[in-house]
């Protein structure tokens, strides 16, 4: 017996059941990655599974004008984000290039202590990111501190933005 060739109804249909899975990803398998408290600090929050529960507990935005972007405005967004699940709190930025981010820890006395989950964002133009974890049963802050004035031997001067501790 011989096949019969496909008509264009049933090319069609299997043209586009395989454009599609194209754009299926497999389902992340279960990782055992696990914190809470102190143990997530300096870990990504993706990988422990934080981002499930994250609350923006804080936000501020901010119009910043720098020479890097030709003098236009441009607004920049920064959050405090915290998971119950967790217990652990971190920044999410929307920033350009080159900006730190991290969290700020309260002191006994209202003294400032530690900066915790630091990183340098790396990416182009602006764009959301976001920095490692810290301990989110301490008093703190999310901040960023964005380049505004580069001279080009190392010596850039920088403009800190934060939310309120809580």
């Amino acid at each position: 017996m011989r096949p019969r060739p496909l008509s264009w109804i049933s090319f069609t249909a299997l043209l586009s059941l395989a454009l599609n899975l194209g754009g299926i990803e497999p389902s992340p398998a279960k990782n055992n990655l696990s914190c809470q408290g102190e143990s997530c600090t300096e870990q990504s929050p993706g990988p422990y599974g934080c981002l499930a529960d994250a609350t923006v507990l804080a936000e501020i935005r901010q119009t910043i004008t720098r020479p890097q972007d030709d003098w236009q405005r441009q607004e920049i967004i920064v959050q405090k984000l915290y998971s119950e699940t967790c217990q652990a709190s971190w920044t999410k930025a929307y920033i350009p290039d080159t900006t730190f981010l991290f969290v700020r820890i309260r002191g006994s006395d209202n003294e400032l202590e530690n900066v915790r989950g630091m990183i340098q964002a790396d990416g182009e133009d602006y764009f959301w990111t976001q920095s490692r974890m810290s301990d989110g049963n301490l008093a703190s802050q999310a901040c960023v501190s964005i380049p505004i004035l580069s001279v080009g031997i190392g010596h850039d001067i920088y403009n800190q933005y934060c939310t309120e501790f809580n």
